[in-house]
């Protein structure tokens, strides 16, 4: 299960039809630039958090794809966005109980 650490609008900054949004880390004080569906999982997870298949159902039902990835596919974009907002503290990973 995921949850986002902060309040989006006080840390992302987001303009629509781009690729990329803004996130400034209040703790550490950097700021980084992570893609759109990175910035939709975290819009995701601070207004719930969210476990892996939760996630996925969204990305495959909520997402308006070009062409849908495979699962695997999707697999990995949700493992690769997920890793990268939880390197730069955006998210939480939270233990199942």
């Amino acid at each position: 299960m995921w949850r986002c650490r902060h309040r989006l609008h006080d840390v992302l900054l987001a303009w629509e039809g781009e690729q990329h949004a803004v996130f400034f880390d209040p703790v550490g004080g950097d700021t980084h630039l992570i893609a759109a569906l990175g910035a939709q999982l975290a819009e995701w997870l601070a207004a719930e958090p969210l476990d892996r298949d939760q996630l996925r159902h969204r990305l495959a039902h909520d997402i308006d794809w070009d062409q849908p990835p495979t699962p695997d596919a999707l697999d990995d974009l949700l493992d690769l966005h997920l890793n990268r907002l939880i390197d730069i503290r955006l998210l939480a990973e939270e233990p199942r109980a």
